[in-house]
């Protein structure tokens, strides 16, 4: 093991002491929050900001978890209020682009955003998803949503993120992996940068 990421909630008293605690400790390289999970209001709270900023000065990681329009958006905001902060978007692959105007506007606007943020970075996985009842499999069914996550993100800034045991709920965890690594072994020798100060990135969770 490289590196963890563990549960810690900005803007509670424990947040910073806890923080210090595990940090002590190299493998520790950050930690998972459900931006979203209260309308994006935390955001607005100084407290909740600060401790991201402490975050942020410690050379963490902000890992997100379950995609979504307003998810995406609130990424961008704690990019706004936070620029040093490094932080990975969710398996966004599964995610499917919406089709109503005003949330598709939305989402535009945030991968337009990320474009243009070497900071922030994206777990290319969990691309399996039900379709019509059935689960497709085959590579080019995924390949338009992966390229468009590549060529927003760039291969530097894509990892991957088993989501195991989670994602066997879909099917088992060798079966998505199979595209992801069928997809980016067509794209030859390539070595990503860290996302960590120079050292090998850290497996984020999940």
């Amino acid at each position: 093991m490289v590196g963890t990421v563990g549960r810690l909630v900005p803007g509670t008293p424990e947040f910073r002491p806890n923080l210090k605690r595990f940090h002590k400790n190299p493998l520790y390289r950050g930690i998972r929050y459900g931006l979203g999970r209260n309308g994006g209001k935390e955001l607005d709270r100084p407290d909740f900001v600060a401790d991201l900023k402490t975050l942020a000065d410690a050379d963490l990681v902000l890992d997100t978890a379950n995609p979504s329009v307003a998810l995406l958006a609130d990424v961008v905001r704690v990019s706004d209020r936070v620029p040093n902060l490094r932080i990975v978007v969710d398996h966004l692959p599964q995610m499917v682009p919406p089709t109503d105007s005003a949330a598709r506007a939305s989402y535009d606007a945030s991968m337009k955003a990320f474009r243009d943020r070497p900071q922030i970075y994206v777990k290319g996985s969990e691309v399996l998803r039900r379709v019509d009842d059935k689960i497709p499999t085959d590579l080019e069914f995924d390949r338009p949503r992966l390229d468009e996550i590549l060529d927003v993100f760039g291969i530097d800034r894509v990892l991957y993120g088993s989501d195991w045991p989670n994602g066997d709920q879909w099917l088992p965890f060798p079966v998505g992996f199979k595209i992801v690594q069928e997809y980016f072994t067509a794209k030859g020798d390539w070595r990503p940068k860290s996302i960590s100060g120079g050292t090998p990135s850290s497996a984020t969770s999940g």
